[in-house]
C-alpha cells in the first residue's frame, strides 16, 4: 500500500471519495498496489507519512541499490524487522533523577557492574 498526504499529481478527495490521477492509478497498476490518499484536513496523517517518508530517507535508502520493486520490498522489510528487534534500541540518556544508590542498582541487574 502506498499512502499520499494529498498532492494533486497522486489524486484528489471528491464527493467523500479519494479519486486518482491517470498517472497514478498507472503507477499503481505497475507495482499492483493500494493507494489510500489521506483525508484533507488530517494533519496528524500527513504528519505521519512526511516523518516515515524522512525516516526512510535518512535511515534506510542511503547507500542502497534495488533491482526492482520485489528488492526494495525485501531489503525494507529485513531492515524493519532488525530495526524494530528489542537489541537495537538502547538510549544514551543519562539516569537523572536517580540516587546513586538506584543508579548502582540498576547497572547491577543490568549486568553493567559486578
Amino acid at each position: 500500500m502506498l499512502v499520499w498526504d494529498g498532492e494533486g499529481a497522486v489524486g484528489r478527495w471528491r464527493n467523500k471519495r479519494a479519486e486518482l490521477t491517470g498517472h497514478c492509478q498507472a503507477f499503481r497498476g505497475v507495482l499492483g498496489v493500494k493507494v489510500l490518499i489521506c483525508k484533507p484536513g488530517d494533519p496528524e496523517a500527513k504528519g505521519l507519512v512526511e516523518r516515515f517518508h524522512d525516516y526512510l530517507e535518512t535511515s534506510f535508502l542511503p547507500g542502497r541499490a534495488f533491482t526492482g520493486p520485489d528488492d526494495f520490498n525485501s531489503q525494507l522489510s529485513g531492515w524493519l524487522a532488525a530495526a524494530n528487534s528489542p537489541g537495537c534500541r538502547r538510549t544514551w540518556a543519562a539516569q537523572t533523577g536517580l540516587s546513586s544508590a538506584s543508579a548502582m542498582t540498576n547497572a547491577r541487574q543490568s549486568g553493567r557492574v559486578g
